[in-house]
């Protein structure tokens, strides 16, 4: 009998310096149009992520930062500030 072979893709990460400057603002929108902001600081990430159960906001250590993301979907700390304080208010 034949032993099977599987193909292993390996997942190179490499550190390359950028224009950008601490904080770092994104947004997506996912396919049922609910958002997600993501303040992105040198060492953790705040994320305000909405669904279709309400809003959740976490702050976690930053793993690595995508560069197409940090290219196409930047938002201005404002819009990150405004949808914070409205996700705030609808916690309370």
């Amino acid at each position: 009998m034949a032993k099977v072979k599987i193909k292993v893709k390996e997942i190179k990460s490499t550190e390359k310096e950028t224009e950008f400057e601490y904080p770092v603002y994104l947004y997506f929108q996912d396919e049922d149009c609910l958002d997600e902001l993501v303040k992105i600081e040198e060492h953790f990430q705040t994320t305000i992520k909405y669904s279709h159960f309400g809003v959740k906001i976490e702050k976690t250590s930053l793993f690595s930062i995508n560069e197409f993301f940090l290219i196409n979907n930047q938002t201005s700390k404002e819009h990150f500030e405004k949808v914070l304080a409205e996700a705030k208010n609808n916690l309370t």
